[in-house]
């Protein structure tokens, strides 16, 4: 059971194409999961940038539905643009019923910390530290954890 991220049908294609498995969309509790989670990374405005102007008009350069669909097909996961969610490539996805179950739920809240980024730096450089033999793991974990309690109280 996988709750999201729409590479794993791509990747299950690839890797276990005799795999038999269905999709189906959350269910609603308390409140809607929504479907903030379904696409892949994709570049994004921040709603609270001063500059959210010139942030559009880079990206309406930069991207377009025919890239954006050539792009994710490409690698098994579900395109970002609205206009390609009727695509023959999407609608031949066994997540496509589901996905757009899920479109149709309110927008769901946002689960980030406004400072979800900083948080994970610390946690992964602490990580990586373990990796690259720079300490033992309990310091280096100690320390992201003081490092990510600043984070927090700022």
């Amino acid at each position: 059971m996988i709750f999201r991220e729409s590479w794993y049908f791509g990747w299950l294609k690839k890797n276990g194409p005799d795999v038999s498995f269905r999709v189906y969309a959350l269910p609603c509790g308390t409140s809607c999961p929504g479907a903030g989670n379904l696409f892949p990374w994709s570049n994004l405005v921040s709603k609270a940038s001063p500059n959210k102007h010139v942030a559009w008009d880079f990206l309406r350069f930069i991207s377009n539905a025919k890239d954006d669909l050539e792009q994710h097909q490409l690698q098994g996961i579900l395109p970002v643009w609205a206009a390609n969610l009727d695509s023959s490539y999407v609608k031949s996805r066994p997540d496509y019923a589901s996905t757009k179950e899920m479109l149709a739920q309110p927008v769901p809240p946002t689960y980030y910390h406004p400072k979800s980024n900083e948080l994970a730096t610390a946690f992964g450089e602490a990580v990586v530290g373990v990796l690259y033999g720079k300490g033992q793991p309990k310091a280096l974990l100690d320390e992201a954890a003081s490092r990510m309690d600043r984070i927090l109280k700022e």
